[in-house]
């Protein structure tokens, strides 16, 4: 049913099945993966079950940072507009201690 109404542009994005994804990583790119992947549901109305899977269990988490990992990035222009895109990300960045 659901490829059939989808390829006879029958089905509207509201009443397509759920999208269940998976990101493997609580990294930056995990983390903004999971970040665009939310702002769909509202955005576009489309339904997407997102799971976060990580070794650690400090992601998210901003008490004592020294103690917690760390990362060396390197962005180029799309990773950076990418960022940009999210409003309020860049400044939250720099407001934990990270600096261009």
């Amino acid at each position: 049913f659901f490829f059939e109404a989808w390829e006879n542009n029958t089905m509207h994005p509201d009443e397509a099945m759920p999208q269940r994804v998976v990101v493997v990583g609580a990294g930056p790119a995990g983390l903004l993966t999971c970040i665009k992947l939310m702002a769909q549901n509202s955005a576009n109305k489309l339904r997407t079950e997102v799971t976060l899977i990580d070794r650690g269990e400090d992601f998210g988490q901003l008490d004592d940072l020294t103690r917690k990992r760390s990362w060396m990035i390197g962005l180029s222009l799309p990773g950076l507009e990418a960022l940009r895109s999210e409003p309020g990300l860049c400044e939250f960045v720099e407001e934990v201690g990270v600096r261009n």
